[in-house]
């Protein structure tokens, strides 16, 4: 049967530990690039890497391992750890666990108070558009590679792999195999490699288009 999945690359512009959140043994991608979110399938493989000034290097790459709704997500007992507590670690002042619905109105969004709130806490209405009008999906990964500042440059080969321009590409998933394997062999464990690029203190995202 012939392999249905691919592979999605986009440049992580803003590396912050939010988008993704690479935290507590699970890489989550549950804002922003809402077209990745939207489209991908269990199964599939996400690539992040840097922009133009930091030579495309490699972020993180991952396999979609489950997918949830914001609803699903906020509810699970076991992704609790991603809600944001904002007297907290910076850990806990990057979760990414912010979207659910209201009890009293199945309709209307409820975004917490977090990285992309506005400063006084409340909702950033552009943040809420981008993240939840064009799909509803959480994309869960337990198999991950994320190398945040010890990011790598990859050999010409992988440049497939790579996004150079804004929005994504799709990447064919056998290439996204052979990256795989090609960083597994480099590292004893998978998960957390190493933190975010600008994991150094907490900022709010106005929502400006990127």
């Amino acid at each position: 049967m012939k392999n249905t999945n691919n592979g999605y690359a986009y440049i992580v512009s803003r590396d912050y530990g939010f988008a993704p959140n690479p935290f507590y043994n699970v890489l989550t991608l549950a804002t922003c690039k809402p077209l990745i979110r939207k489209n991908a399938k269990v199964g599939d493989f996400i690539i992040g890497n840097a922009q133009k000034e930091n030579n495309h290097k490699l972020i993180y790459i991952a396999k979609v391992s489950k997918i949830l709704t914001f609803d699903e997500y906020w509810n699970s007992p076991e992704y609790a750890c991603k809600k944001p507590v904002m007297n907290g670690s910076l850990m806990k002042l990057y979760g990414d666990n912010i979207y659910h619905h209201s009890e009293s109105d199945s309709t209307q969004w409820i975004q917490e108070d977090s990285h992309h709130s506005l400063e006084d806490g409340s909702p950033n209405p552009k943040n809420l558009e981008r993240d939840t009008s064009r799909t509803d999906h959480v994309l869960i990964c337990t198999d991950y590679y994320y190398l945040g500042k010890s990011m790598i440059l990859l050999p010409d080969s992988f440049s497939k792999c790579l996004c150079k321009n804004r929005g994504h590409q799709k990447v064919d998933y056998s290439e996204c195999e052979k990256l795989w394997n090609y960083i597994s062999k480099k590292y004893s464990e998978n998960g957390l490699i190493d933190t975010p690029l600008k994991f150094e203190e907490f900022k709010r995202y106005e929502g400006e288009a990127k």
